[in-house]
């Protein structure tokens, strides 16, 4: 009941102020991450990839780090470094593993990709790798120019562990800076 006070304040005041220029959110995605209302998920979770700019194997790669730093950068909202190339076109996918289950409220993508044209990107979630299910389609949403992509669940999603970004359609390599997970 409590949870449930605390989203309806939140909404509430969402809609009254989000027109007010003191409110720097976008959407509500943005709102519960702005006043600490939900918790970053993604930011311990194991990543994996169809692959990553392995700096030991690709002369473009150092200056991404190791696979490692790539991990910890793509889903920790304090680590500002570089974020994940898959250093090819699509289709590429990368998952994270949160460890355990959660209700997953939002998910926050900055775009790594440097051409405008039509990208096809799908979000699946999931209690297990062999059961996951399409919660979101991102078709021509990414560009250089629009480099965050909210995605918020209402309701939120239950008993979610892994989530995977599949990339179908893009002009470029798929990259991103950041796949930021929240909820509780």
């Amino acid at each position: 009941m409590q949870s449930i006070l605390v989203i309806f304040t939140a909404l509430s005041f969402f809609f009254e102020y989000s027109s007010s220029q003191q409110l720097d959110c976008h959407d509500l995605c943005d709102y519960l991450v702005t006043y600490n209302i939900t918790q970053a998920l993604s930011k311990s979770a194991a990543v994996s990839a169809s692959r990553f700019c392995d700096p030991n194997l690709w002369y473009y790669c150092p200056h991404y780090g190791s696979v490692a730093d790539q991990a910890s950068s793509l889903t920790d909202p304090d680590n500002s470094d570089n974020g994940w190339n898959s250093i090819g076109y699509a289709p590429q996918y990368v998952q994270l593993d949160l460890t355990e289950k959660y209700r997953v409220s939002c998910v926050r993508l900055k775009v790594h990709m440097s051409s405008h044209g039509p990208t096809h990107h799908t979000l699946w979630a999931g209690d297990n790798l062999n059961r996951l299910r399409v919660v979101k389609e991102l078709i021509n949403e990414t560009a250089p120019n629009r480099p965050w992509l909210n995605v918020t669940f209402n309701p939120p999603l239950d008993e979610v562990r892994f989530l995977r970004l599949t990339s179908t359609v893009s002009p470029s390599w798929i990259g991103w800076w950041k796949f930021l997970v929240y909820g509780n």
